[in-house]
């Protein structure tokens, strides 16, 4: 009778861990998605707005940019990031490349 309570309290346990593991999973996709989303709409700004119209994209614009950048490449080095393989963006340095 004893066995059965303890793999009823095992089975419990091994519950609870599955769902802290599948939220913790969840939460870091979702942080993912948005930090990329955030930098992407920033890089489409920038292209827009200075890069199609052939400006020097100005330096405090730069730097958020790249904080973006920064802040998105920070997740790909955390375990999640490198099992998920998070691709990793280069930061940019506002020349016109065209």
């Amino acid at each position: 009778m004893n066995d059965l309570h303890y793999i009823k309290y095992l089975l419990i346990l091994a519950a609870a861990m599955s769902a802290i593991v599948i939220s913790q999973t969840v939460g870091f996709l979702m942080t993912a998605i948005k930090k990329r989303r955030q930098m992407m709409r920033y890089n489409s700004f920038v292209r827009d707005t200075y890069t199609c119209l052939g400006q020097q994209t100005p330096a405090l614009i730069l730097r958020i940019q790249n904080s973006y950048i920064r802040a998105y490449n920070a997740l790909g080095d955390s375990l999640p990031g490198r099992l998920f393989r998070l691709r990793i963006y280069p930061e940019m340095d506002g020349r016109i490349t065209e």
